[in-house]
This record gives C-alpha cells, sequence and structure tokens, in this order.
C-alpha cells in the first residue's frame, strides 16, 4: 500500500480582492476631466483595503504602453496590461495607484499635475512626500519624463522598456540627480521592437554620471512580459519594486547630534623623518 505524503512548501503570498477600484469610465460620463484642454479621459484608482485606517497613503502613478491608450476612451484597455491588470486580477499593495489613460501614448506630465492638482489632491488621502511613478514602454518614458517635469512629486521611479524620451527630457535627465531621484530601469535583452533597452542604458548612464543614483535589471524576453517585476519576483538588491519605492521619501532629512552631546578631541601626532646618507630613514614620533 502507497503511503500518502504531504509536503509543505512555502511560497510568497499575495492578497487577493482587498483592493477597492474606483472607475472613471469616459464612455460612462464619469471620467477624469481636463478642463485646461476639455478632455474627458479614463481612469481606475485603486486603494488598500485598509485605506480608512492612514491619514496619507504611498502613492503610485502609474503609465501605460502605447496598446493600452484609446482613441474612443475604452475603460477596459486600460487594464490590460502591467500594474492595473495585476491589481485587477487581485494583485494587493499597500499603496493608492492612479492609472490616467491617455488617447494616444501615454499620460504627459501635465495631464497628471492637472489632474493631482485640481482633482486626486483633494478626493484621495495622498502622501505628497511619497509619490513614485512606474510605466511600460510608452510608460516607461513616460514615468520618467514625469520625474523630470515636476521632481517636487517623484520621490522614485521604475521605468520597464522605456521608449525615448523627448530631446529636451534627455538634457534635463540631470533634473533627477540634482533631486535626488533614484531610477530603476529593466528591460529585456532579447527585445527586437524597438531600442528599448538601449534607451535604459543611455539614460541610467546619464543619471550616473551627473552624481545620480541608477540600476538596471535585464531578463531574456522580449518587450514583456513583466509579470516578474510587478509580481515581486524580479528583485534589486534583494528588494522588489515595492520595498524599493518604500524606501525613498521627500522631505527626510538627516537628524541633528543632540545639542549637548561633549566633543571628544582626538590628540594630535606629528613625525619627523630623519633621512642618512646611505639612504636609509628613521620614523620619530614627536
Amino acid at each position: 500500500m502507497k503511503k500518502l505524503i504531504w509536503l509543505l512548501i512555502a511560497l510568497p503570498v499575495l492578497a487577493f480582492g482587498q483592493m477597492k477600484q474606483i472607475k472613471y469610465d469616459a464612455p460612462a460620463g464619469t471620467g477624469v476631466r481636463i478642463d485646461q484642454w476639455g478632455h474627458v479621459l479614463s481612469a481606475s484608482v485603486f486603494l488598500p483595503k485598509n485605506y480608512d485606517s492612514q491619514a496619507t497613503w504611498p502613492t503610485i502613478l502609474w503609465f501605460h504602453g502605447a496598446g493600452e491608450a484609446s482613441r474612443t476612451s475604452s475603460y477596459n484597455t486600460l487594464l490590460n496590461n502591467g500594474l492595473p491588470r495585476y491589481i485587477n486580477s487581485g494583485l494587493e499593495i499597500p499603496f493608492i495607484v492612479i492609472a490616467i489613460q491617455d488617447q494616444w501614448s501615454t499620460p504627459s506630465p501635465s495631464v497628471i499635475d492637472y489632474t493631482l492638482q485640481n482633482q486626486f489632491f483633494s478626493q484621495y488621502n495622498i502622501d505628497k512626500n511619497r509619490i513614485y511613478t512606474t510605466g511600460l514602454s510608452y510608460g516607461g518614458g513616460g514615468s520618467l519624463a514625469m520625474a523630470i517635469a515636476h521632481p517636487e512629486y517623484v520621490s522614485a521611479v521604475v521605468s520597464a522598456s522605456p521608449a525615448a524620451l523627448q530631446p529636451a527630457e534627455v538634457a534635463n535627465i540631470t533634473t533627477l540627480a540634482k533631486n535626488k531621484i533614484p531610477v530603476w530601469f529593466w528591460a529585456g535583452t532579447v527585445d527586437k521592437s524597438g531600442p528599448f533597452l538601449e534607451n535604459a542604458k543611455d539614460y541610467m548612464s546619464k543619471i550616473l554620471a551627473t552624481g545620480g543614483q541608477a540600476w538596471l535589471t535585464t531578463e531574456p524576453v522580449g518587450h514583456g512580459p513583466w509579470d516578474n517585476l510587478y509580481k515581486s519576483k524580479t528583485l534589486l538588491n534583494g528588494q522588489d519594486v515595492y520595498t524599493f519605492f518604500s524606501k525613498y521619501s521627500k522631505g527626510i532629512t538627516a537628524p541633528e547630534p543632540p545639542k549637548d552631546t561633549p566633543v571628544v578631541k582626538k590628540p594630535l601626532f606629528t613625525y619627523t623623518v630623519k633621512v642618512y646618507n646611505d639612504g636609509s630613514y628613521d620614523i620619530i614620533k614627536n
């Protein structure tokens, strides 16, 4: 008779079905209105399960790729890829996630800025010192562009397979170093659809050359999938994307030492070097 053997396998645990989704569906007349340009765009906001338990929450601004854009503002395409897709399928993370759908490529910094200032800052408990950007492809470039245009908002960036930035954005990429905004790049090594890996290497080198912080992680895949990155399987120095974000915050300064701490002066020694005719020498402590 065969014995039944039970094996206990340790697996990472993800919580499912917990984050609350608020839809801004333009075709249904409930989209995000950009009065500055007369646009109505679809969007989605995901809230942590215990959203009401904290006064403010760290917030991720999601930048989608070209495949998720919709000229007809079809809401469902926004959830087809990347982080919104995984959250919509049940992934839970302790962040507010804001995803705005662009009609052509990916949301511009001006659209994000306008909606934050005129809508989302007053609507949701966003911690303005802990705002992060991430996205893929066009959105990988968009996440960088947002940090370059509005370094006052962004504390860290994760840019996956970034599309090319505009020349003015490349010229201003030093902004990231000046404002101490770290960037984690991700790209596929066999991506034949465009120079996305080359873009990541180029932007990383420019950030590092100006004294900033930047890293690049690669996987032997094409233009995606990005599952490992957003499902916490891809790590940077042992940390997943959400832990990486949580390390960084605006407005944090090094604590001052206590004023009553005594200053201990170390004794100062001098030395004399005595050189002889034969080339030998002695070092004499004074």
